[in-house]
């Protein structure tokens, strides 16, 4: 039996990542017609019944869908850009150095990173007909040096989708320092095209599950039909509620498999950084919450996060109780408890077949669950003769006026930009 589990799981991991490595395209569309049904609604409604009203539906859902995304990606891309030069360059506290051609950095980056994004980036930024020649490159790297002795609490990233990412580092990365190396590549993951990818879905969410809902109401015509309206609601509330662990989640993985793939690291380089941050979380939970480490292990599947037996589950369920009685049991104690269980995953994975979750894999299990709503609307749109006119509408408006305000987001981006470039221009 244990040999069998371990066969089928090797199967498993094969096709995953036969699927995850194929054309990217795919896992896209997937998740876009979720995110967003009309898009899948209004295609499916044409082929099935064909009329220009669901050709005009189908070409309102792709308007909808660039100008939410993009809207929410240069909303994103505003704030962490103002972010950046509210906490690190208006004060003029800081010194940044560049990192020299031929740093230690530079070079884990070259041999263990594949950003992808960056390239992806500089070719959209030379085709871009809103803001040609606007950015020239897509990464700063800066060492941050305090004028007075301060120094960042940590490294630092700031993604920018529609032109240069900002990385600030709290001192140079030495070769010997193993847990520095996986820091600064867990904040490259951050914007990497997995990292960007969460944070877009993230601000962009909330707009698409208002279009999805409304939409969704006008198809409705029998009660199972509202339990899985429901139902995806609730799914999106508590994805929106995972996402900010989640991101943490992705670039700790992604950046541990970069390690893993440099000559210069081993297994064990991985499962010391492992064993470190359960360590450093276990204590951190351990100061938040005055619970016993062993409370803290149960509470996060220290055994085997796989298998939880009804003893595990009942002590958990009364550590959870515990917590919530006393109050302690709030969002940033829930954030960190999820990242400690990851933690305990990667640790098992490690010691049990010397390898961490593959890349992409939080991407998988979120295509998974669409499956069945993704189904689900395309037999909405079977039934459906005509497409509901009212949230069709709504959408119309919503593009139309985004239109402007699109205008408007390009003007302060090109401005905090400026200003950036301006400030690093004369230091």
């Amino acid at each position: 039996m244990k040999h069998l589990k371990k066969l089928l799981l090797q199967i498993f991991y094969i096709v995953t990542n036969s699927w995850l490595e194929g054309p990217r395209w795919s896992q896209v569309c997937l998740y876009q017609s979720y995110l967003n049904p009309a898009l899948i609604v209004a295609l499916v409604g044409f082929v099935c019944h064909p009329s220009l009203l669901w050709l005009a539906a189908f070409i309102i859902a792709v308007l909808l869908t660039i100008s939410v995304i993009t809207r929410a990606d240069a909303q994103c891309s505003i704030k962490h850009l103002t972010e950046a030069y509210e906490e690190l360059l208006e004060g003029d506290n800081f010194l940044f150095k560049s990192l020299p051609p031929d740093s230690f950095l530079l070079s884990i980056i070259q041999k263990s990173s594949n950003l992808r994004i960056y390239k992806h980036l500089e070719n959209t930024l030379q085709n871009n007909v809103f803001y040609p020649n606007l950015f020239k490159n897509s990464l700063r790297i800066l060492v941050a040096e305090g004028k007075n002795g301060q120094i960042l609490d940590s490294h630092k990233a700031y993604t920018n989708f529609l032109g240069q990412s900002l990385i600030f580092l709290n001192r140079p990365v030495e070769q010997n320092d193993l847990i520095d190396c996986f820091l600064v590549l867990h904040e490259l993951e951050h914007i990497n095209l997995d990292g960007a990818r969460q944070l877009s879905r993230m601000h962009s969410r909330p707009m698409f599950l208002i279009f999805s809902t409304t939409l969704l109401c006008f198809l409705a015509i029998s009660w199972w039909h509202w339990i899985f309206i429901i139902f995806y609601i609730s799914f999106h509330i508590l994805a929106q509620f995972q996402s900010k662990v989640k991101r943490e989640v992705i670039a700790d993985n992604a950046a541990l498999i970069k390690l893993s793939n440099n000559e210069l690291f081993t297994l064990e380089d991985q499962k010391e950084i492992v064993n470190y941050f359960i360590e450093f979380n276990t204590e951190n939970l351990e100061n938040a919450t005055n619970l016993e480490t062993e409370s803290i292990n149960i509470l996060t599947w220290e055994k085997n996060p796989f298998q939880l037996d009804t003893e595990e589950i009942i002590q958990r369920n009364k550590i959870i109780k515990k917590l919530r009685d006393e109050n302690k049991l709030n969002t940033s104690i829930k954030d960190k408890i999820d990242r400690l269980r990851h933690w305990r995953w990667y640790e098992y994975r490690l010691n049990h077949d010397d390898s961490l979750p593959y890349l992409g894999w939080t991407s998988f299990w979120d295509n998974i669950g669409t499956v069945p709503f993704v189904l689900f609307f395309l037999y909405l749109s079977i039934i459906t003769p005509y497409p509901p006119l009212f949230p069709l509408g709504l959408m119309l408006i919503f593009i139309v006026f985004d239109m402007f305000l699109f205008l408007g987001y390009m003007n302060k981006l090109q401005n905090i930009h400026e200003t950036i470039e301006n400030y690093f221009a004369k230091s």
